[in-house]
């Protein structure tokens, strides 16, 4: 990345941004992409980009917000404008670098491609930090439910009916919603005797199964360990020919998670799933409901144990090497 920004550039954005007018400047002559870059309405830091063909709007960053729109002049405009201005520096560089990156282009056409490409880059640098990666018991969380929702065969649906009730990223109480089913999904040790509820909405909901998923790490991997960015190759290579779905599923692992599947921490650790277990959350499941409580309480968290879990059992399997098969003797509702 170029964005080694001249400083001259750097005090005239500065010298606009303390009058606070909501002028810009434009960045450059002769460039087949007319970049200008100033402060916005309400002072923020803001670059666009003008051109006759109608660019792509992008998702790069929480910390920037695009906007594109039609002119007067027929010509589209693609702003961006800083919103946590702790960026302020970062910002100025993306600016800098996208210019330079593409001032070389021989088309307006060929100047945008490179404008993207080179955003692309950019939104990893901008979405993903240390501070993003996933905990252990994160990490066992996210492969519980990706590996029951599109590799244990439980869901007979198709992969982007799957994908689309895949809801928990986007932050609802349960992880995957069906029309005519719920799922809530846990991540347990094969020695767990009991299991983390995290709020009282949890399991108020019907119809809903609570899922257990029994994970093993494992020193090095085998035919049926997973690492996290193993499975979420997999479930990419199962989106493969819908993009539409497969973007969706890059929203919620990127954007939402704030997974980076670069990250060699995900690459690290492998673990087994030996088995799972659904239980039918009836009226009579041990259960603390939201609709239960007083309307005060908030933030109610806790545990089940296990065991007593056994009678709302309606459905289990186990991993016997590589094939995963149900337990001999029990059926499925």
């Amino acid at each position: 990345m170029n964005s080694q920004i001249p400083e001259d550039v750097v005090a005239s954005w500065d010298e606009l941004l303390q009058r606070g007018e909501g002028r810009q400047r434009l960045l450059g002559l002769g460039h087949p992409l007319k970049i200008h870059f100033g402060d916005g309405d309400a002072g923020e830091p803001i670059f666009f980009v003008r051109s006759r063909v109608r660019p792509r709007k992008p998702d790069i960053s929480a910390a920037v917000r695009v906007d594109l729109g039609l002119r007067k002049d027929g010509e589209w405009a693609m702003t961006f404008a800083l919103t946590d201005i702790r960026f302020k520096k970062t910002f100025m560089s993306l600016c800098w670098d996208l210019a330079e990156r593409s001032k070389d282009a021989a088309s307006e056409a060929e100047g945008l491609a490179r404008f993207a490409t080179a955003l692309g880059e950019w939104k990893k640098l901008m979405t993903f930090h240390d501070s993003d990666t996933l905990s252990e018991a994160q990490v066992r969380g996210l492969i519980a439910e990706m590996w029951f929702g599109f590799v244990s065969g439980h869901l007979h649906a198709p992969v982007e009916q799957i994908q689309e009730a895949w809801q928990g990223p986007l932050g609802s109480d349960q992880d995957y919603k069906f029309l005519d089913a719920i799922y809530e999904i846990k991540s347990v040790h094969a020695d767990s005797t009991k299991v983390r509820i995290s709020s009282a909405e949890q399991l108020d909901a019907a119809p809903l199964d609570l899922v257990l998923v029994t994970l093993t790490e494992t020193p090095v991997k085998t035919a049926a360990s997973w690492t996290l960015r193993d499975l979420i190759t997999h479930v990419e290579d199962l989106h493969a020919g819908d993009l539409s779905s497969l973007e969706r599923l890059t929203y919620k692992l990127e954007q939402k998670l704030r997974v980076d599947k670069g990250n060699p921490y995900y690459a690290e650790h492998h673990y087994l799933p030996v088995g799972y277990r659904v239980f039918a959350v009836s009226p009579d499941f041990p259960a603390v409901r939201s609709s239960g409580i007083p309307t005060d309480v908030v933030d109610v968290s806790y545990s089940l144990k296990i065991p007593a879990l056994n009678k709302f059992l309606s459905f289990s399997a186990k991993s016997e090497e590589s094939a995963f098969v149900p337990d001999p003797g029990v059926v499925s509702p």
